[in-house]
């Protein structure tokens, strides 16, 4: 497994969201950050009908939902300050607004996701440790616009 990433070719100015071991930069420890990828299944839009006095039903798709993917994270830093740097970098996706490619981790990925404003944000307080490093949870919620079906898809 690799480490999930969000905007890996930093378009617009957006610095890449990648939870694993020293990521985002550096900003990140090199130990206890972890981040759990769940894709909801994807959800097709479909209408069935029977015409009045007719023996017979028709079923006809519509077209695919968006799929929700959402990443349980555990963020350790080993200050205040980069913490605060790394949920600035998520906030700044909030605010932007714009879809941007979105891997799993497991070789998946999607070019068109755009980051939630609802059901993303801190889980719990921050926790100090005695190191000085600091922890904190977040979820994440991430909207593919155009899910597929596939072994190397989102």
């Amino acid at each position: 497994m690799t480490t999930p990433t969000y905007n890996d070719a930093e378009t617009n100015g957006l610095s890449k969201l990648e939870f694993g071991p020293s990521g985002m930069g550096g900003l990140l420890s090199s130990t206890g950050v972890t981040c759990r990828v769940t894709p909801d299944p994807i959800d097709v839009s479909s209408v069935t009908f029977a015409p009045p006095g007719a023996d017979w039903m028709g079923h006809r798709v519509l077209g695919k939902h968006g799929r929700a993917v959402r990443w349980e994270t555990q963020l350790k830093c080993d200050d205040n300050a980069s913490l605060n740097a790394v949920e600035a970098a998520i906030e700044a996706y909030l605010n932007d607004g714009r879809a941007y490619a979105l891997t799993d981790g497991f070789g998946r990925s999607n070019s068109y996701a755009i980051l939630q404003r609802a059901g993303t944000g801190r889980r719990d307080r921050r926790v100090p440790l005695q190191s000085g490093a600091v922890l904190q949870r977040w979820g994440l919620v991430f909207l593919v616009l155009w899910p597929q079906v596939g072994a190397t898809s989102l």
